[in-house]
């Protein structure tokens, strides 16, 4: 990989995990992710398809709007099932803007890792003594986080 390519993809990994790290931190404390924090992922994605980095272009605005569309749905549905909302707006934007990096590829592993943290994090305030409820909120911002910055490193599993 040339010197420039190289440069410019290092520049836009250090770009994302910079926003993750804020999306991870903004949700804990205020249980919001931020829109900007969202468009910064959206246009960094979308400027590394661009510039050959990850899915096609096409792609990468495809699975953004399948991605929408889908947690929309999804969000939908449990507050049908349940009565009150599982899902941010946030939450869901991210997921958007997310798509924009993985394509469809990436996205299974990214869910995947957020709910698998989110599970380990729960374990471990149950390991703590910490009280667990069926009916607690978390913050799944740091878990989302997590799960691009994986596929964003290391690119989907299997």
């Amino acid at each position: 990989m040339p010197a420039v390519e190289l440069f410019g993809r290092s520049l836009l990994l250090l770009t994302l995990m910079t926003v993750l790290l804020c999306v991870a931190v903004i949700d804990s404390r205020q249980a919001i992710i931020p829109d900007w924090c969202n468009l910064i992922i959206l246009f960094a994605g979308l400027g590394g398809t661009a510039a050959g980095y990850g899915p096609s272009p096409a792609e990468a605005i495809l699975a953004v709007l399948i991605a929408v569309s889908v947690v929309l749905l999804l969000r939908h549905v449990f507050f049908l099932c349940r009565g009150r909302t599982g899902l941010g707006l946030g939450d869901v934007k991210f997921l958007a803007a997310a798509a924009a990096w993985t394509g469809f590829a990436g996205m299974p592993t990214l869910v995947f890792i957020a709910c698998l943290s989110g599970i380990l994090y729960l374990g471990a305030r149950l390991l703590l003594g910490l009280v667990v409820t069926s009916d607690m909120s978390i913050p799944f911002g740091p878990h989302l986080a997590a799960g691009l910055a994986y596929v964003s490193i290391f690119g989907p599993l299997g």
